[in-house]
């Protein structure tokens, strides 16, 4: 999720950016352009291939590239991981190898209730894998418990679960526009007392003079 004004966050606008690959901190691919654009971003969001042979090993690799950026830029632990609100489990309608070669219908129906059976599992694992990510964010001191990460399934294909994945992006830019709009207030109160205590110290300057 990219900020639509860099100055003012009310506004945000989801921004999909494919082009973090492995290598990416070493400027593989789009590579430092990419993970750049990254630091602008006020929340993220990994897809995820569900269908992919270790779709975890995946979600992995992106971790690490963010990490080892936030190594190379001298940003603190977790400044961009601790960003990530949520998870798309994307082709969930796409479960083990595609099949090219013609089969007969009770093999295919058995092959679909295998891959069925594959999907929900490589679904169940993805789930327990980013909620134990996510304890581990936490007990690092670099997640605020309120900032759970949502694991969504979609199939973009055929436009399965869109509505959910829809109501969680915007659930998550709500709460970072109000995130942002503390911030913002928190800021503007802080300038106030330090002018107000400013004036004070000149009028008293002004006194002993």
């Amino acid at each position: 999720l990219h900020p639509a004004n860099t100055l003012s966050l009310h506004d945000a606008l989801p921004i999909y950016n494919p082009g973090l690959v492995s290598h990416s901190s070493l400027n593989v691919g789009l590579g430092h352009a990419f993970l750049r654009h990254i630091e602008r971003c006020s929340a993220l969001v990994y897809v995820i291939d569900l269908s992919a042979p270790k779709p975890l090993e995946a979600l992995e690799t992106v971790r690490t590239e963010l990490r080892e950026y936030e190594r190379l830029k001298g940003l603190d632990v977790g400044e961009l991981e601790g960003r990530v609100r949520g998870v798309v489990a994307n082709k969930a309608d796409l479960f083990g190898p595609p099949r090219v070669d013609p089969v007969p219908e009770e093999d295919a129906e058995e092959e679909r209730r295998q891959a069925q059976e594959e999907g929900q599992r490589k679904l169940e694992e993805l789930r327990a894998h980013v909620a134990e990510m996510e304890r581990s964010e936490v007990a690092e001191g670099w997640r605020r418990p309120e900032d759970g990460i949502w694991v969504v399934p979609v199939s973009a294909k055929r436009r399965e679960n869109v509505a959910a994945l829809v109501q969680s992006l915007a659930t998550t830019v709500k709460s970072e526009r109000a995130r942002v709009k503390a911030a913002e207030e928190e800021e503007e109160r802080e300038e106030a007392e330090y002018r107000l205590a400013e004036k004070e110290r000149l009028a008293a300057r002004r006194d002993q003079w």
